[in-house]
């Protein structure tokens, strides 16, 4: 997660695809928070 968090910066945007069969985990919460910190658009499906 914490490398993932650090690359927000230098992205030009971000999609998250979360899994219809597994759900949403703890680790998609705290990416799309980290996400939402940043100005950067995103897309999530």
């Amino acid at each position: 997660i914490a490398e993932v968090v650090r690359s927000l910066r230098v992205l030009d945007g971000a999609v998250l695809v979360i899994s219809a069969v597994e759900g949403v985990q703890a680790q998609a919460v705290v990416l799309m928070r980290a996400c939402s910190a940043w100005p950067c658009p995103r897309s999530s499906s």
